[in-house]
């Protein structure tokens, strides 16, 4: 192998390195994006909603029954996301 070759090798071998460190840096941050957006999900009964808002429950409901926040009643009781109630309390509801 003359020194040219060598060369590439080398340079190869090192855009190898740069392009892995790239690779795992984006991984890392697209598995934090998706732990934050799960935190961020957590559901909240009437009562955990209306304390983490700072209103009243009969607030929350009035919201919800005007259709301005979005509830699951799939279980048979009230549940909120945490993320609709910021959505809602920076009015992107």
């Amino acid at each position: 192998m003359d020194e040219k070759e060598i060369a590439i090798l080398k340079e190869r071998r090192e855009l190898d390195v740069k392009y892995r460190d790239i690779t795992l840096k984006m991984l890392s941050e697209i598995l934090n994006l998706l732990t934050k957006k799960q935190e961020e999900d957590k559901w909240f009964d009437i009562h955990e909603a209306s304390n983490y808002a700072n209103v009243s429950e009969s607030s929350l409901r009035r919201y919800y029954t005007a259709g301005k926040l979005k509830v699951s009643n799939n279980l048979g009781k009230t549940l909120i996301r945490k993320s609709e109630i910021d959505n809602f309390l920076n009015g992107e509801a």
